[in-house]
């Protein structure tokens, strides 16, 4: 779902913002800061491919500098391809090979549009890609290994290439505590990450007046944005309190082990 929405926002959003210029068909058009020139130098590289990617990760360094196919049809492409293939894994295909792909098809969309313009700089595509990442390891490793009981390692070969293996009744099923307790650390900097940010960043969250005037000026208001700005300022001041309290405290129980099973058990 998350790598759907990612595809789709390319798909929506980016012809306007770092498409190519459209001299002849349509004057003054195309993106407002197009990815022609980025594109062209990716294409030219030269190098091994690997050294290519690793400078500039997206499959546009893997495509030789021909008048065809264009950089926008390998965009396209990879936003269409992004779209089908998270609507699988949304759909229950749980692959390796299937989360690893999707993470390449979104970093090549990422990489082009971070490094021609501004619309990319938020920290969201980041927070996506390192997410997908590790969603990867998240299923069987195809001709790697994986943890055991005891720790010990065990060879698996082809099994779980494009789907997870199946776990015989007499063995324990694998474990991914590497990458679980990973994705724990991110949810961790990103909670505290945004709290830290709020005091730092302006006094009304340390005053607990910055909702007293939120829902007026938010870019994007709620249908209920209009009643929630008249609620009494005690309640919104409240509303700021446990918003920190969550995000500056309560995150740091993320990295507690166990917290999870003995919330299930209250």
């Amino acid at each position: 779902v998350m790598y759907f929405f990612s595809f789709l926002t390319a798909r929506v959003q980016l012809p306007a913002l770092i498409g190519p210029e459209e001299p002849t068909r349509r004057p003054g058009g195309g993106g407002l800061m197009s990815a022609s020139a980025y594109a062209a130098e990716v294409r030219a590289g030269a190098g091994p491919w690997h050294a290519r990617f690793a400078a500039h990760p997206t499959v546009l360094s893997w495509i030789p500098p021909a008048p065809t196919p264009s950089f926008w049809s390998v965009l396209r492409a990879c936003w269409i391809a992004g779209l089908a293939l998270s609507v699988a894994v949304a759909a229950g295909l749980r692959s390796f090979v299937a989360l690893a792909f999707l993470w390449l098809l979104n970093i090549s969309v990422v990489t082009v549009a971070e490094r021609t313009s501004t619309f990319y700089a938020y920290g969201w595509e980041s927070q996506i890609l390192e997410t997908g990442f590790l969603a990867c390891f998240l299923c069987d490793l195809p001709h790697l290994f994986y943890f055991r009981k005891g720790w010990r390692i065990r060879w698996i070969g082809l099994r779980g290439l494009f789907a997870d293996a199946p776990t015989p009744a007499d063995e324990e099923a694998p474990r991914r505590l590497p990458a679980l307790w990973l994705l724990r650390w991110l949810m961790f900097r990103i909670t505290i990450g945004a709290g830290l940010i709020k005091i730092r960043g302006s006094s009304c969250w340390t005053k607990k007046t910055c909702l007293h005037y939120h829902f007026e000026t938010q870019p994007m208001p709620s249908p209920l944005s209009f009643a929630f700005h008249f609620l009494p300022k005690d309640i919104l001041s409240a509303a700021v309190w446990m918003d920190l309290t969550v995000q500056l405290y309560l995150s740091w129980m993320v990295l507690v082990p166990g917290w999870g099973r003995a919330g299930r058990n209250l």
